[in-house]
C-alpha cells in the first residue's frame, strides 16, 4: 500500500501537471490568513485602605501571578475616618485571562485589630469580580483589560474604651482635660506605656443643669492588660467640682456599691472577651456659703440696719436686721446673721440696704474671712460688695461694720466791749471762737449754735433763728455810753458853776 501521492504521467502531460500544481500552490498562499500578535499584558495593582487605623500598626499587601509577584508596605496613620496610602502599591503585569491572587500580612506588634475586604475596578471604573480564596482574593484579568486597580481596605474591629465629660451646674469658660493611657500586659514583662490620648471639654455659655459634652471625647483600643483614665481641671477654672466615674461595663477597680470611682486615676482591667465600653467622666459644682454679721462702733441705741446677701441665681437672697445697742466701743450682733448657699465661685453681693427709718448716717466697711485667710471684697457699681464664694466649699464670713458719722464745726463769734474813758474815747472790741461736735441724724449733720452764731437750732422739728449779733453785748455798750454821757453833763456844769 502506498502513503504518498502517487502520480503517473509522461510528456506534455507531466508538464502541463506541474504548472496546474505550482499555480495552486501560489494560490494556497495568497490566501492563507496571516500570524496573530502576541497579546499586551495587563498591569494589576493593590494599594491600602485604613479605616481608623491604630496609628503605628502595619500591613503588607501582595499581589501574584504563579511566580510573578510583588510586595508593599503600608502604615497607619493613626487619622480618624478612611486613608487610602497611595504612594505603597504593589504591581504585577499578566498575559490576558491569567489569575491573580490577592493577600495580605498584618504586622506582629500591631495594637489594633481589622476587617478586610477587597475591591477591584478596570481604567474605564468598571467592577472586576474578585472571589474570597484561602487566606486572600483572586481575580481574572479578562481579555481587552488594560489595567486593573484593587483597593485592600482595612477596618478597624478592635472594642475600645470611650472616655466623656458630663457637666452639673457646670461654670461657663470652666474645662477638663480627660486622659486615657492603655497599658499593654505582654508575657513575663511588666506594662508598657503606649501613649496617652487626651481630649479638653469645655462648659459652653448656657449650658443647663446637666450638659453632656459628647463632642470632645477620648478613644483607644482595648489592650489584653488595663487602661489607666484620668482628668485635669482647668487651673483657671471659677467653680470646684467633684468627680466621679461609671463604666456601662465591669473592669473599673476599687468601684463603690454604685459602681463608681471618685478616685483618680482610675484603672479599667481588660478580661475574657474584650468588648466595647463607653466611660462618663461627671464634675458636679460644690457648693459654698456665703453669711453676713453686723458690727456697731459706737453705735447710736435703737438705730436699726438692714443685711443682705445675694447670689447670682434669682431669689436666692439671705436677709437679717439688726439694732444698736448704743454700746460703746465695737459690738458685734452675732445673733443675727444674713446667709446664702450658693455655687463654689460664685459671685455673692453683700450690701446694707435702708431701713425706711430716721436713724444717724454711718460709714460702713466690708471684711470677709473662710476662718483662715482674708478673702477679697471689691466695691459692687450699684452699692455693696462683690464675694466669690469658695472654689473649695470653705464657709466666708462677712463683717459689716458701722461707725456713726461725727461733724465737727467751727463757729467765730464776734464779740464787741466798750471801755468808757474820761475822753470819751471810742469803743474798743474783741472777738472770741466757739468750737461745737455734733452726730448727724437722717443724714443731715446737725448744728450746734453757740450764741451768737448764725445758725439753727433744732426744736421739735423747727429752726429758731438767730440774728449772729450778741443782744447782751450790745446792752452792755448802751449802758455804758449812757453813763459816761451823764458823767460828762456833771462835769460840765460843775465848770460853769465855778
Amino acid at each position: 500500500m502506498s502513503t504518498g501521492l502517487e502520480i503517473r504521467s509522461t510528456g506534455r502531460q507531466a508538464s502541463a501537471l506541474v504548472a496546474t500544481v505550482a499555480l495552486g500552490a501560489m494560490v494556497a498562499l495568497a490566501f492563507a490568513p496571516a500570524a496573530s500578535a502576541a497579546p499586551a499584558g495587563v498591569a494589576v495593582s493593590v494599594q491600602k485602605a485604613w479605616v481608623d487605623g491604630q496609628q503605628g500598626d502595619v500591613a503588607t499587601p501582595t499581589i501574584f501571578s504563579g511566580e510573578n509577584g510583588n510586595s508593599a508596605i503600608s502604615t497607619a496613620t493613626g487619622a480618624p475616618g478612611t486613608f487610602v496610602d497611595t504612594a505603597h502599591v504593589a504591581s504585577i503585569t499578566v498575559d490576558p485571562n491569567s489569575t491573580v491572587g490577592i493577600y495580605e500580612t498584618l504586622g506582629e506588634g500591631n495594637v489594633a485589630s481589622y476587617n478586610a475586604k477587597v475591591n477591584c475596578i478596570d481604567a474605564n471604573a468598571v467592577p472586576v469580580t474578585t472571589k474570597v480564596t484561602e487566606g486572600g482574593w483572586s481575580l481574572v484579568a479578562g481579555q481587552g483589560v488594560v489595567a486593573i486597580t484593587c483597593t485592600l481596605t482595612n477596618t478597624n474591629s478592635t472594642p475600645t474604651l470611650t472616655l466623656h465629660k458630663v457637666w452639673v451646674n457646670g461654670q461657663q469658660g470652666d474645662s477638663a482635660e480627660l486622659s486615657l493611657t492603655p497599658m499593654s500586659q505582654l508575657a513575663g514583662l511588666t506594662p508598657d506605656n503606649l501613649g496617652t490620648v487626651t481630649a479638653s471639654s469645655t462648659v459652653p455659655a448656657n449650658p443647663g443643669p446637666v450638659y453632656e459634652d459628647m463632642t470632645n471625647v477620648v478613644t483607644v483600643p482595648l489592650p489584653m492588660g488595663s487602661i489607666d483614665l484620668n482628668e485635669v481641671l482647668g487651673a483657671n477654672n471659677v467653680g470646684g467640682y467633684t468627680s466621679s466615674l461609671f463604666c456601662d461595663t465591669s473592669g473599673l477597680l476599687n468601684t463603690s456599691e454604685e459602681g463608681q470611682v471618685t478616685l483618680f486615676p482610675a484603672t479599667f482591667e481588660v478580661s475574657g472577651e474584650p468588648s466595647d465600653v463607653d466611660c462618663t467622666l461627671t464634675n458636679t459644682r460644690t457648693q459654698a456659703t456665703v453669711s453676713a454679721q453686723k458690727a456697731w462702733n459706737n453705735g447710736i441705741a435703737g438705730d436699726i440696719a438692714n443685711i443682705r446677701v445675694a447670689s447670682e441665681t434669682p431669689g436666692n437672697v439671705g436677709l437679717t436686721a439688726s439694732t444698736a445697742t448704743g454700746q460703746a466701743g465695737l459690738y458685734t450682733d452675732v445673733a443675727h446673721i444674713a446667709s446664702v448657699t450658693g455655687f463654689s465661685g460664685e459671685q455673692m453681693l453683700v450690701r446694707e440696704d435702708p431701713t425706711g427709718k430716721e436713724i444717724h448716717d454711718y460709714t460702713y466697711t466690708v471684711q470677709c474671712t473662710d476662718g483662715a485667710n482674708a478673702v477679697p471684697a471689691l466695691k459692687a457699681d450699684g452699692g455693696g460688695y462683690l464675694v466669690n464664694a469658695s472654689k473649695t466649699s470653705k464657709p466666708i464670713l462677712c463683717t459689716v461694720t458701722n461707725t456713726p458719722v461725727v461733724v465737727t464745726t467751727t463757729s467765730t463769734t464776734p464779740t464787741t466791749s466798750t471801755t468808757p474813758t474820761s475822753s470819751a474815747t471810742s469803743p474798743t472790741s474783741a472777738t472770741s471762737t466757739a468750737s461745737t461736735t455734733s452726730v448727724s441724724t437722717s443724714g443731715t449733720p446737725t448744728t450746734s449754735a453757740a450764741a451768737g452764731t448764725a445758725g439753727s437750732i433744732q426744736s421739735g422739728g423747727k429752726a429758731l433763728a438767730t440774728t449772729g449779733f450778741n443782744v447782751a453785748g450790745a446792752i452792755a455798750a448802751t449802758a455804758m455810753l449812757v453813763l459816761a454821757g451823764a458823767g460828762f453833763l456833771i462835769a460840765a456844769r460843775r465848770r460853769a458853776r465855778a
